[in-house]
């Protein structure tokens, strides 16, 4: 049996049109699913600092969704993606982009 790794990855500042992005860091996301940060641009280390507590400070990421066949009228859906769930890397990504303007890469 292997033992899940830690990733070291490029974070990008997404421009709010989304046409453009610009690194201005490196995380390591670990095997528990929380980020740390090991290199930053002076002008963003509050921003993204921000970022990884919020991130590391949720046991699930919640997410609005397509409500599911039987919903009723107007009603909204959510997925809820677990900390030990294999997506819970793509369902970090999302939030960042959304909530911080921020890509993992």
């Amino acid at each position: 049996m292997s033992e899940a790794l830690t990733q070291v990855l490029d974070v990008y500042r997404i421009d709010p049109d989304g046409a453009e992005a610009w690194r201005v860091g490196e995380v390591e996301f670990a095997p528990d699913g929380r980020l740390s940060l090991t290199d930053v641009e002076p002008e963003m280390a509050t921003k993204l600092a921000q970022a990884i507590l919020a991130v590391n400070g949720q046991a699930e990421i919640v997410e609005l969704a397509p409500p599911d066949a039987t919903a009723e009228r107007y009603d909204l859906g959510t997925r809820v993606t677990k900390r030990t769930e294999a997506g819970f890397f793509d369902a970090v990504n999302r939030f960042l982009t959304r909530y911080y303007g921020f890509s993992l890469g």
